[in-house]
């Protein structure tokens, strides 16, 4: 019999007899299994399961971390094993579970080094139930391979040398001390050296002898390259303690702000910014090539491929790591550096693309180009100005766009924001180049769909029975007459919402301005009978909107309704059955009626094959098949009396 370990904890806690099964395995046993007393705060359920340990007498004062660290383990082993943790039991602790479990894991992305923490605890666990007698054999952890990812790969003399470069141009100062000299002097120490900044930014001034060019860290002393001898002479004339004075906070070095300015100075060299490219890849780089310092051109320019963020003013802001339609519920967090200053592409759009290009535009499209904009920012974890725009750049966001599960039409969409900033920043004279060649992604030609006449009739009939109340009209009678609105003209919802009462005159004519219409034009619609009655149903006439709504942001409430009306329909209620779906049955119907020329004056749009995407060819009575017009091949009997070609 398995015992769920979601079943015993809670006995443990209450002090009530355990399952007779595994009390009878226990009994007269000095080992037993329980909750820690003083552990009974952390032990509590956290969302995911509970917590069980097996433990015995002499491991009574187990540390809290041990605890946790073996929550979190059997947490993961419940998700590689594709079970609830609650239901796991002690003899999931087997090798062979164990080795299942984990190489889902490692297929899921977990690094090898996590793979062997977690794994050890669950051996310690499964040692533990071994001695209870809960399992026959103690585990025998599997081998698990480096995958590599932590693996630091050093500093190429090209790297370094733009490296240096980039700290010769870096602004500022740092504890008084020229932030370029400073720069140069830390990452001239450290590829001598090879120590870790931490034990390094710790040095007192006294411990460095100027004369023999020798620095003592604890017992170890190291004779200094000429170069960082000149480094050190360059900065070592301050009143400060430390040799490399760096604001303290508590007596140790705030990390998060060294690390965050260390960034700046890679995205400054064109590097990338990323955590494997920090000090600890310097020491790497010092132990694998002592003679790095001999081989470095310290007056090799910095490369303008790249240029470097404008001088302005910087502040520390945390932006979510994916993108905020995307954010992840608790994830990590990572600092982006903010720039204040009118080369940004930020300030491109707000102060003069959005007045002058898109100055009557929807309030979604103008929310789009600034998300752009902000997933810019995120990928290069710096507000991107006019300046670092290129071919590659563009191209590479759109992969990485393309990497998180993007659609195609989505990055083109993407791509098409981005290259309409980048002109407007060239006819403003802000940049010297146009874009040359950014790969636009294949995109799938879909069929439209439009509903039939018995679909409709279907959907008015469950509009009619919708209950409650919209701005004081019965809910029935308002989507009923919306539905048949959108029917008989075809328009879009947006204008359709902005449509007044006085733009529907007496004999029947709707007429739509060109303010609320995406092709800036005015259009006259005459609605059937049926339509008008419908709305005469809601007394148009004593309101100021022809549909009111309660809310300002009334897109996402409108859509929900109306798919709550389409699901009691028992029609498709997807992202392409919505209102745009009643507009292409419209068209449908038209061009059905009277022709292709026809629907595209009744839709407005400027060229016939704008509308072929709109128009449903399986609901064209009228339309001809390949089938119906080629010849057909003789079929003849052959002498068994089978139909043959």
């Amino acid at each position: 019999m398995r015992a769920s370990a979601s079943r015993i904890a809670p006995r443990l806690r209450t002090g009530a007899r355990l399952p007779t099964p595994l009390r009878a395995r226990l009994k007269g046993s000095a080992p037993f299994m329980s909750p820690r007393d003083s552990h009974a705060g952390m032990l509590e359920p956290q969302g995911s399961g509970f917590l069980f340990q097996i433990v015995d007498q002499a491991n009574a004062d187990r540390p809290i971390k041990t605890s946790q660290q073996r929550c979190t383990a059997l947490r993961h082993l419940a998700r590689g094993l594709s079970v609830p943790v609650d239901e796991l039991t002690a003899d999931d602790l087997t090798s062979e579970r164990l080795a299942v479990a984990f190489a889902v894991l490692l297929q899921q992305g977990m690094k090898a080094v996590t793979a062997r923490c977690y794994r050890a605890s669950l051996v310690g666990l499964g040692r533990d139930a071994c001695r209870l007698g809960l399992i026959a054999e103690e585990p025998v952890p599997s081998p698990i391979a480096n995958d590599g990812r932590n693996q630091l790969v050093p500093w190429s003399r090209t790297e370094l040398e733009r490296l240096f470069a980039a700290a010769r141009t870096l602004p500022g100062d740092v504890a008084g001390i020229p932030a370029a000299r400073w720069w140069v002097a830390l990452q001239m120490v450290l590829l001598d050296t090879g120590l870790s900044v931490s034990a390094l930014l710790a040095v007192p001034k006294i411990d460095y002898d100027r004369r023999t060019g020798t620095l003592v860290v604890g017992l170890i002393g190291y004779r200094l390259h000429a170069r960082s001898v000149e480094a050190l002479d360059a900065i070592r004339f301050h009143e400060l303690e430390r040799l490399l004075p760096w604001p303290l906070d508590n007596g140790k070095p705030p990390f998060h702000m060294l690390l965050r300015r260390y960034k700046e100075l890679l995205f400054r060299a064109g590097l990338p910014h990323v955590s494997a490219n920090l000090f600890d890849r310097l020491r790497r780089t010092a132990r694998q090539s002592p003679d790095i310092l001999d081989r470095l051109n310290f007056d090799a320019p910095l490369p303008v491929a790249r240029p470097a963020p404008p001088q302005d003013v910087r502040r520390r802001t945390l932006m979510p790591r994916h993108s905020p339609g995307k954010t992840t519920v608790g994830g990590p967090e990572v600092y982006r550096i903010e720039i204040v200053g009118e080369r940004t592409l930020k300030h491109l759009f707000e102060t003069s693309y959005l007045p002058q290009r898109l100055p009557e535009a929807d309030v979604g499209t103008i929310e789009q180009y600034r998300d752009v904009v902000e997933f810019l920012a995120g990928f290069l974890a710096c507000d991107p100005t006019v300046d670092c725009l290129s071919d590659d750049l563009v191209e590479r966001f759109l992969a990485y766009r393309k990497q998180l599960g993007r659609a195609n039409s989505t990055i083109n969409r993407y791509r098409c924001y981005l290259l309409a900033l980048w002109r407007h920043a060239w006819r403003k004279k802000l940049v010297s180049d146009l874009p040359r060649d950014v790969i636009c992604y294949p995109t799938a030609k879909r069929l439209p769909e439009a509903w039939s006449t018995e679909e409709v009739a279907r959907i008015l009939t469950a509009a009619a029975a919708q209950p409650g109340a919209v701005c004081g009209i019965p809910a029935g009678r308002y989507w009923v007459a919306l539905i048949l609105t959108l029917y008989d003209t075809g328009l879009r919802i947006a204008a359709l919402m902005a449509a007044r009462t006085s733009d529907l005159n007496e004999d029947g004519w709707l007429s739509v301005p060109a303010e609320v219409q995406k092709q800036d034009a005015d259009q006259a619609f005459r609605l059937h009978a049926d339509t008008l009655a419908a709305l005469q149903a809601t007394d148009f006439r004593s309101r100021e909107l022809l549909f009111p709504f309660h809310q300002p942001e009334w897109r996402a409430t409108l859509i929900a309704r109306y798919r709550r009306i389409l699901k009691r329909a028992g029609l498709a209620r997807g992202r392409r059955d919505l209102f745009h779906k009643l507009r292409r049955t419209c068209a449908t119907a038209i061009c059905d009626r009277h022709g292709w020329v026809a629907a595209q004056q009744h839709l407005g749009h400027s060229t016939l094959d704008m509308t072929k995407r709109y128009v449903d060819p399986r609901k064209l009575n009228r339309a001809h098949t390949a089938a119906d017009s080629i010849s057909r091949p003789a079929i003849e009997a052959d002498g068994n009396g089978e139909a043959s070609c």
